[in-house]
């Protein structure tokens, strides 16, 4: 079985990465009103930055235990 944070970023039929427009969204309110306007060299653009990548990490380490745990499954290169 996929985890939930995988299969919003999988399209299952095609085999294709395909983020959700629920999880896009989730992602742009995170952006814009938690963290706020972000222009350059403010801490709100080092916080969005710090955010993007924690994401982008956990993800990654999401695959790669759906990877050890289902080697059967979809054919996913865990790379951030």
């Amino acid at each position: 079985m996929m985890s939930p944070l995988l299969s919003e970023l999988i399209n299952v039929q095609g085999r294709t990465g395909l983020q959700s427009r629920k999880r896009k969204s989730s992602q742009i309110r995170h952006l814009s009103e938690d963290i706020g306007y972000r222009a350059i060299a403010t801490t709100e653009h080092a916080f969005s930055g710090k955010w993007m990548v924690d994401t982008a990490y956990k993800i990654q380490k999401e695959c790669e235990r759906l990877v050890r745990t289902d080697p059967g499954g979809p054919k996913l290169e865990c790379v951030v």
